[in-house]
This record gives structure tokens, sequence and C-alpha cells, in this order.
């Protein structure tokens, strides 16, 4: 009997060594260990328009001389645009985007970084701007007209592109320094139809004409550069992975595309 107990106990101590004794397993480890990045405090300031009084007031002549106004800037822009970044970079659930009632009339860089005003201090200051604004920058017209018997119809296209560019600089609130800046720049078009139809016989001619325009409006164009202003900061300030190389590449395609529409004398 005592000979019996004397295995068992061996028998479980060997067991409890076994168990407490087992190496960890490394894969196992290494799986359940996530890196999980903190996100990004940062705060963004009013988006302002350095384009000129032409994206506020512009006015364009038309095809037949009458007076377009292609002026849409508002001061209440400026806050409204930055809202639009501000909700784009916190939907992407990798930044704190510091939010207060005043924030936006703030400009000291000791108010952002939390010294004052007893604000949430922000790692860096998200600064996105309207840089140029151009409508009529090309465009393009095209007409036909065909008669089967006493049936005549036609119309008319005429599409208009709007250069539209916008800067976004990004301080770094403990330096003062600017970490990172981007220009985002593309084209917005308009298009004018005309179409016509109807019987003409002699000098009967019932021929109609309906007109239409489709656009792309400037403040639907910012919207659209500001979510690439947001991927931008997402890939720079939080991912930091294969797409910096990828904007950098992009980057350098607008560089080489500017310089190519100048003829140096």
């Amino acid at each position: 009997m005592r000979i019996t107990t004397k295995i068992i106990n061996k028998g479980l101590f060997g067991i409890i060594n076994l168990i407490f004794f087992i190496p960890s397993n490394p894969s196992y480890s290494e799986v359940t260990n996530f890196n999980i990045t903190e996100p990004v405090t940062i705060a963004v300031r009013k988006f302002k328009n350095f384009a000129g009084d032409f994206a506020e007031n512009g006015v364009v002549e038309g095809v037949n001389g009458e007076k377009i106004r292609v002026g849409f800037w508002k001061p209440s822009f400026e806050i409204k645009l930055a809202e639009v970044l501000t909700n784009e970079l916190a939907n992407t659930g990798h930044f704190t985007v510091v939010e207060r009632n005043n924030l936006y009339d703030i400009f000291e860089e000791q108010a952002i970084s939390g010294t004052k005003k007893n604000l949430t201090k922000a790692k860096y200051i998200v600064i996105a701007s309207l840089s140029d604004y151009i409508p009529n920058t090309a465009g393009s017209r095209s007409n036909s007209d065909g008669r089967i018997l006493i049936w005549r119809e036609g119309k008319d296209r005429t599409k208009v592109d709007t250069y539209v560019a916008v800067d976004v600089r990004v301080i770094n609130t403990s330096t003062g320094a600017i970490a990172f800046s981007r220009t985002i720049e593309g084209t917005t078009s308009s298009v004018s139809k005309a179409d016509r139809s109807g019987l003409a016989l002699g000098v009967i001619d019932t021929t109609k004409e309906k007109k239409s325009y489709e656009t792309t409006s400037a403040t639907r164009a910012l919207r659209a550069a500001l979510i690439k202003v947001v991927d931008y900061l997402d890939c720079h300030l939080y991912l930091k992975d294969e797409c910096i190389a990828e904007f950098e590449a992009e980057d350098e395609r607008r560089k080489n595309s500017t310089e190519g529409s100048l003829n140096l004398f």
C-alpha cells in the first residue's frame, strides 16, 4: 500500500512538473502580443482661402458673351470645411481630434498645445487651405445636326474644366516645425447640353431646344480634395507603411506634370 502511494505521488508530481515547466509556444506568444498604435492627437485650423478674391467674386465670360459668376467662396466655409476635415479624420479611428467651441479662433501654437484655455494637448496641427482656383482652364465643344425627310434633330455639348488646388501643412507642436506638407490638385468639370428636335417643312418649323447643365460644384471638389488629405495624413502620421512610397511617387508625377506645362526661354 505504501509503495502504491509513493508511485501515485511521484506520478502526480511528474504531471505537475509537466504542467508548470512546459515551455510556452513561441508562435502563440507572438500572435497574442499585438502592437496596437495609439490614436494620434491632432488639431485642425480654419480652412483659409488663399486663392484670392476670384474664388469669392470671380466672373467669366460665356460662349455668347454673357457674364457667368464662378465665385463660390463664403466666409462660413472656413469652419464648414474645417469641420468636414475634422469629421473625416475622426472617422478613420486613428486620430483623436481636439475639439472645443472656440478652437477655430485660436491661432497661438501655445494654446493648441494645451498651455492655454485648458485644451488637450495636440501633437500635430493640421492647416489646410485653398491655394488656387481657376475656372475655364480647358474645355471642348461639339455639335451635330441631322435631318430625315421632315424630321430634324441636333445637339450641342460644351465642357469646361476648373482647376482646384489645396495645400496642407502639418505642424509639430513640440518643435514648431513643419513635419509634412503636400499639395492636392485636380480639375472639376461642368457640361452644358442643348438638344434640338422637331418637324421642318418649308416655312413650317416646330423645332424646339432643351438646355441642361451638369456640374461638379467647387465645394464638392474641395470635399473630394479633403478626403485625399485625410488619406495622406492617415498614411504619414499613423499607418507609416508602404503607402508613403505610393504618395511620394504620386507627388513626383504631379510635379513633373506641372513642370511640363511651363515653356522656359
